[in-house]
C-alpha cells in the first residue's frame, strides 16, 4: 500500500489499492481504509461510515458485477481528501451497471413485503453527501463523497 503517514491532512493526496476476488477479504479493505483515513486525520465516526459504504460497494461488485465463473474479479479503491471531504472511487471491470438507476426501496414497508434489491445503494446514498457513476470504456466508476471532520 502506498499510504505515507508523513503526509499532511491538507495535501491533496490519493492512495489506491486493487483487490482481487480470489485473494481479498473485507478486513483487507477495512485496513486499507483505516490506514488511509488515519493519515488524513479523519474521525472515527466518519471512518466507520466510510467503511460501511465500502463494504456495501465492494461486496456488490464482487458478487454481482462479474459473471459467476469469472476468475479475474477485481475492484480498485482510491481514497483522497478534496475540499474537506473524503472521496472514495471504486473502479471495476464488470458488466455495465449504474447502481444509481436502481429504484429506491420503500423502507416504510416490512422487509418481507419489499421488492428485493436497492437497499444497499439506498443506505450508501443516505450516508454520503454525493454519489456519482460513470462508465469509461469497459470500467464502471462509482464515486462517493463525504464531508468530514478532522481530529
Amino acid at each position: 500500500m502506498n499510504v505515507n503517514p508523513e503526509l499532511s491532512a491538507s495535501e491533496n493526496t490519493c492512495v489506491s489499492r486493487v483487490f482481487s476476488a480470489g485473494t481479498y477479504k473485507m478486513n483487507d479493505v477495512y485496513e486499507f481504509i483505516s490506514e488511509g483515513l488515519a493519515a488524513l486525520c479523519v474521525t472515527d465516526m466518519d471512518t466507520a461510515l466510510l467503511k460501511m459504504t465500502a463494504d456495501e460497494i465492494v461486496s456488490n461488485i464482487m458478487n454481482y458485477a462479474y459473471e459467476h465463473e469469472c476468475k479475474h474479479k477485481w475492484v480498485t479503491l482510491e481514497i483522497r481528501l478534496e475540499d474537506e471531504a473524503v472521496v472514495m472511487t471504486f473502479i471495476d471491470g464488470g458488466r455495465l451497471f449504474d447502481p444509481l438507476t436502481t429504484p429506491t426501496p420503500d423502507v416504510t414497508q416490512p422487509a418481507s413485503e419489499r421488492v428485493e434489491g436497492g437497499l444497499g445503494i439506498y443506505i450508501v446514498r443516505s450516508a454520503m453527501d454525493d454519489v456519482s457513476y460513470s462508465r469509461d470504456g469497459a470500467r464502471n466508476i462509482l464515486t462517493v463523497r463525504k464531508k468530514i471532520e478532522r481530529k
